[in-house]
């Protein structure tokens, strides 16, 4: 009895000590997410004040920015803005994808002079261009497959085909459909600035539109982008060119071809002087000298040694 009685104290006992550091062991465990949660706004802190993903992933210029800017003043125009200005209907059909690609798209302005500058390029905003002997149609020119899956789309939709509603709201589904990576990554990332116009401008042209002679291609759309459509987003009105600058880059076109044409005749000069002018010399007088004067000396001679 007096065993069994001891063994029952020993439990209350052991009981009562586990009961005391119960209390101990459960605020432990309850303090670590307490110092969790006051550390974790200083682990987010720095991720906010890291740059954004699209600085890094766009190229870099190479060179200064000071440099960059001269080569980008330097840079031979390759277009003349007054023969690629736009007639107030095409201007307004131009309008008019501007607040599509603004509202329906969410793009920004960036984003969205790259893609004006690749449609003039390819059909100047007549959606009812056909162009390739009858293969490409539209203001992208789809052809092959993406032009049946034009036809499919506005046939399924009610929408005209060769029209502009219809084409840019198949456009809008071609992005989504079948190049996410583009719209995602490039589209939508973009710096909304010029050199971010540029940037997207030549993934455009590569990833999107593919066109023959690639090289020319990229320079005209972005030559359009920069001298033309970023600051047609941003006003609304087709930028004219300064009186002076154009003057001034006549100037400097007539002072480059005048100094070309020298530099022509400076290399023309010398090849003259070198051929003709020894031909003269060398066959000419030798000529005369060895004919005219031994006929002198051999006939009138022994005349007058004879008298």
């Amino acid at each position: 009895m007096r065993q069994r009685t001891r063994t029952v104290w020993s439990m209350l006992l052991i009981l009562a000590l586990l009961l005391s550091l119960a209390p101990a062991a459960f605020a432990e465990e309850t303090e670590l997410p307490e110092e969790q949660t006051l550390e974790e706004p200083a682990a987010v802190q720095p991720a906010e004040e890291s740059a954004p993903p699209v600085a890094v992933s766009e190229p870099e210029p190479e060179g200064t920015s000071a440099e960059t800017k001269k080569a980008e003043e330097e840079e031979e125009d390759l277009l003349d803005l007054d023969e690629e200005k736009l007639s107030e209907e095409e201007l307004a059909i131009c309008l008019w994808i501007e607040d599509f690609l603004r509202v329906k798209m969410e793009l920004n302005d960036a984003a969205i002079a790259a893609i004006l500058s690749s449609i003039h390029r390819e059909s100047r905003f007549d959606a009812t261009l056909v162009g390739d002997n009858g293969a490409a149609v539209g203001l992208f020119q789809w052809h092959g497959v993406r032009r049946d899956r034009l036809i499919e789309y506005c046939r399924k939709h009610r929408l005209d085909y060769m029209s502009v509603r219809g084409q840019m709201f198949f456009f809008r589904y071609e992005m989504h459909e079948y190049f996410g990576d583009l719209e995602k990554h490039i589209l939508r990332k973009c710096i909304d600035s010029k050199k971010g116009a540029l940037w997207v401008s030549g993934y455009f042209c590569e990833g999107f539109e593919a066109p023959s002679e690639m090289e020319q291609n990229l320079r005209e759309r972005a030559e359009l982008t920069r001298r033309v459509y970023y600051e047609l987003v941003k006003t609304g009105e087709w930028p004219e060119e300064d009186p002076d600058e154009v003057a001034a880059k006549a100037a400097k076109k007539a002072a480059a071809e005048a100094a070309k044409k020298a530099a022509a005749e400076a290399v023309e000069q010398p090849v003259k002087e070198n051929v003709e002018q020894p031909v003269e010399e060398a066959v000419e007088r030798p000529v005369e000298e060895a004919v005219e004067r031994p006929v002198e000396e051999t006939v009138e001679q022994p005349a007058e040694e004879a008298a």
